[in-house]
């Protein structure tokens, strides 16, 4: 089956055929319309011959359009504008071409990019749900097709595996999980944990904050705690890798998540501060000020000096960009 360019090179072929009975040999060359009710390809030969032999160029295209026997990939040729020729691909050429992913784009030989696919990016602790779905299948297919039209991809799940739910998770593990418990049925039993705290947090209000300071502890590279963690995250992997191979073809080169990027925090802090972009709000907060956009201050640090996911994310967009040299991110 012919690929895309193939398809481009025959129409033009066909259409400069055409015109060199009447106008003699001239070159046309096909493009992609920025417009897809325009056709799936297109040419403005007909406006360059009108205005070479002082012609009507909607009459030229007409004309044209009329010579041409299209050939079966292609279900029709419109003429729209000044003088444009819109070229339609048929529908049975259409699902042959899906079945051939590197058929779809044109070739970029020269023009390889570095692209980081940010895509499923599931709490830890917690079951993959259903609007997991759509990023998870939609970000596999765009990193195989980039892939397969010839760039560097690397297939990032970013975790939710930071922040002080993780210190509700300990305390409620310390006091009353069961480890043989966990293993047997992880996720479930895990998220079971979490909803009891929050359950006995309404009856007492001290809760809180032993959750924070259990996090805390974390952040601070308690020994027991830093263990803890690993094991929640390795158990969560292990349990949604399994949905995974279900979905078949999900496939990922990291899970850096949001504890990946916890060192660089401070140095994303006081870069900000430096360069005024990072300000002080209420309270000795620090926000970045988006009034002249018509948005809200942007949080990154609260007074009490811990930062949020905001902070996490600006700072991976700078290893992104700075560190790994992507090209290109797309979440």
């Amino acid at each position: 089956m012919k690929n895309y360019i193939v398809a481009k090179l025959e129409i033009a072929d066909l259409v400069s055929k055409v015109i060199a009975d009447k106008y003699g040999a001239v070159s046309s060359e096909l493009s992609k319309p920025n417009n897809p009710d325009h056709g799936d390809v297109s040419t403005n030969i007909a406006l360059q011959i009108a205005s070479q032999h002082k012609e009507n160029p909607r009459e030229v295209a007409d004309w044209i359009v009329e010579q041409l026997e299209l050939p079966d990939f292609v279900a029709k040729a419109e003429v729209a504008g000044p003088g444009f020729i819109n070229f339609t691909f048929s529908d049975r050429y259409l699902i042959e071409l899906l079945k051939e992913p590197k058929s779809i784009l044109d070739s970029k030989q020269g023009q390889s990019k570095k692209i980081i696919v940010e895509y499923s990016s599931p709490n830890i602790a917690k079951p993959l749900m259903v609007h997991h779905l759509l990023s998870t299948v939609i970000g596999q297919a765009m990193a195989n097709i980039l892939d397969a039209t010839g760039n560097e991809i690397h297939r990032v799940n970013y975790l939710g595996d930071w922040g002080t739910q993780f210190g509700k998770l300990m305390y409620a593990y310390k006091n009353w999980g069961d480890e043989a418990t966990i293993k047997a049925d992880p996720i479930p039993e895990l998220l079971k944990l979490y909803v009891e705290f929050h359950n006995k947090a309404e009856e007492d209000d001290t809760l809180e904050d032993k959750g924070r300071a259990e996090f805390a502890k974390l952040e601070q590279g308690d020994e027991e705690n830093r263990k803890l963690w690993e094991w929640i995250v390795g158990l969560s992997i292990d349990e949604i890798n399994k949905v995974y191979k279900r979905l078949g073809g999900i496939e990922f080169d990291s899970y850096d998540g949001e504890a990946f990027i916890e060192p660089e925090l401070n140095d994303l802090l006081e870069s900000g501060k430096a360069a005024g972009i990072i300000t002080e709000g209420e309270k000795g907060a620090y926000i970045i000020d988006l009034e002249e956009e018509g948005l809200i201050p942007y949080l990154v640090q609260k007074a009490d000096g811990a930062t949020l996911y905001s902070t996490r994310d600006l700072s991976t967009i700078k290893h992104r960009t700075q560190n790994l040299k992507a090209d290109e991110v797309i979440y």
